[in-house]
């Protein structure tokens, strides 16, 4: 009934009643997961290993902390046991739940008409919760948009409404719980539109999600409480922006920016490494938990989510943290960047559920207090002690905002977690030469470009020409193909060699296989690269030969390649390449 009404108003009405629907659910949604993570997080650190992380103000925390760890050698060990079950969980009830859940939503958005399964969301809140709780360095903004996003979607079916709504409606989903969970109402609901894209913006959603947002963290405020999780002005307490310290901010974007770069490297790297280990998926989960416990013997500091260890940096908390190995503090920082950059590689890159927005906090935050802390010892006139917390705030905002491709969504979402508008300037200027340096790249793989580039928009730009010609129109017959039992690293050879990203694997009878993609295979080690090249080939979208040029445009965008398979009676015939389309629209055929 709800869904018959909805078709009779007006926009605005529709999503107003929406938006509160999406908001009211994901808010109890969202306390649900925080108490399921703060659960496992008492059980697993706390009563176990008897480690009792500090907390941000707006969780209980205070300025100042005393490291105390009871069983310091069964850290590790936790860690290892509390990713071998999550990921059991995962590859047995929803291996799409493996992995940063944020970018699985942006992908069922583009891809698959907003559709996260209702069960996803359940396995991705236990497995999550798990992984973290236990020590495995994640964010809880991954599970918590995943996790909304199948209710969204949930919701969606019972209404009668379009697909294009039902896209929109996870969207608003994935906003409404990260703003609830972050306590940032305004940058999750701006989140809601501009994740899903490096250049452009889902407007559509960004209203109602406004809506959603606010009611999902009312919800949970009144559970949890409104403090900003970093408190009111938390660390920029005497700051004042001003001309003669542009200079320092710029340099703040700037190697953030750098830092950026390296961390979306550094985390494929790992997944391209684990996705070619032949060991059982479930497994791969606990095999990255080995790495990470042994990092955290070094530096405790990373286990979790961290945000304790942010607020101790952005309040000058240094005599709190476990040892800095005769390192001078700047440089200290600068490997505990490092180190929880590997470590989440190794937590989440595994398959691990988690998400990657806290730990770039963590290593944002920390390369701007390691940049403030170097300029102090430089210039102690021109940098002040405040300035180290000011600092350290903008490099948490620049990081993320330039290795997200978030960076509107991600400024105002840091001001509401530090209660200060003070730092709004100097955030843009960083921010902005942050996207810069860090180059096209982004953490969120599954992003694309613009809505011109996403499937889910693509027949906003079909051209009547592409509906009219037919793939056998445009196709080019003996192409490349790839023929199983051929080794990867030859498969690699011969793509590189006829300068292409990726090749169909064909059988000699014409049976399409897939396709191998360079980028799944320079990662992976020489003794992986012997391999058959099936083992790498992905499925993938083809269309038959007497198929309009329409269908193979879309096929080529969810396949994210420029060609596309073409059958003729179930056989491979060759393949039809995105220029040619373009070349028979211009007219140059």
């Amino acid at each position: 009934m709800l869904g018959m009404d909805l078709k009779r108003m007006t926009s605005a009405q529709r999503w107003t009643i929406i938006g509160a629907i999406i908001g009211v659910v994901v808010g109890f949604s969202t306390v649900i997961f925080y108490y399921s993570l703060q659960f496992a997080t008492s059980f697993f650190m706390g009563d176990v290993v008897g480690y009792a992380q500090p907390l941000p103000l707006g969780e209980g925390g205070t300025p100042t902390y005393t490291f105390s760890i009871s069983h310091y050698m069964l850290l590790p060990l936790v860690i290892i046991i509390g990713a071998l079950v999550s990921g059991i969980i995962v590859y047995k009830f929803a291996p799409e739940t493996a992995g940063h859940g944020t970018d699985a939503v942006i992908r069922a958005f583009h891809n698959e008409d907003g559709a996260v399964r209702l069960r996803a969301s359940v396995v991705k809140l236990v497995s999550a919760s798990l992984l973290i709780g236990s020590g495995g360095s994640g964010g809880r903004e991954g599970p918590t948009a995943q996790f909304a996003a199948g209710i969204g979607h949930a919701i969606s079916k019972r209404l009668n409404i379009s697909k294009s709504d039902k896209r929109t409606i996870t969207a608003i989903a994935l906003g409404a719980g990260i703003g609830a969970i972050f306590r940032a109402p305004f940058g999750g609901a701006l989140l809601a539109g501009e994740i899903l894209y490096k250049h452009d913006m889902e407007v559509e959603a960004i209203a109602p999600a406004v809506i959603a947002s606010i009611i999902g963290f009312a919800i949970f405020g009144a559970f949890v409480g409104y403090t900003p999780i970093f408190g009111t002005g938390s660390g920029v307490s005497g700051f004042t922006f001003g001309a003669y310290n542009l200079l320092f901010f710029a340099l703040v974007g700037v190697f953030t920016g750098l830092f950026a770069r390296l961390y979306i490297k550094v985390f494929y790297h790992v997944h391209g490494f684990f996705s070619g280990l032949r060991v059982h998926n479930a497994f791969k989960p606990a095999i990255g938990a080995v790495v990470t416990g042994m990092v955290a013997l070094a530096f405790p500091e990373v286990v979790g989510v961290g945000y304790g260890w942010i607020q101790l940096i952005i309040t000058s908390g240094f005599q709190s943290f476990v040892g800095t190995y005769g390192m001078p503090l700047a440089l200290f920082f600068v490997i505990l960047a490092l180190a929880k950059m590997l470590v989440t590689s190794t937590s989440i890159g595994s398959g691990g559920s988690g998400g990657v927005f806290a730990p770039g906090m963590f290593i944002g935050c920390s390369v701007g207090a390691s940049i403030a802390l170097t300029l102090g010892a430089l210039f102690p006139a021109s940098v002040p002690p405040y300035m180290v917390g000011a600092m350290a705030v903008i490099g948490m905002l620049s990081f993320f905002g330039a290795a997200g491709k978030v960076s509107i969504a991600v400024t105002i979402m840091v001001v509401e977690m530090t209660g200060s508008l003070a730092l709004l300037p100097a955030g843009m200027i960083a921010i902005a030469l942050a996207r810069l340096v860090s180059g096209e790249d982004s953490i969120y793989r599954s992003q694309v470009n613009t809505r011109r580039d996403s499937p889910a928009h693509i027949g906003e730009f079909y051209t009547p020409l592409m509906r009219r010609v037919k793939v056998r129109d445009v196709m080019r017959r003996g192409e490349i193909a790839i023929r199983p039992g051929t080794p990867i690293y030859r498969a690699e050879y011969v793509i590189k060699a006829n300068s292409l990203a990726s090749a169909p694997v064909v059988t000699s009878s014409g049976r399409l296989i897939g396709a191998a993609y360079i980028e799944d295979m320079v990662a992976l080690g020489e003794a992986a690269k012997r391999a058959d090249v099936s083992s790498v080939a992905r499925r993938v979208r083809h269309v038959d030969i007497n198929d309009a040029t329409s269908k193979a445009w879309v096929a080529m965008v969810k396949n994210r390649a420029s060609w596309c398979a073409v059958l003729d009676g179930g056989r491979f015939v060759g393949v039809v390449r995105m220029r040619s389309i373009f070349r028979k629209y211009s007219g140059s055929d």
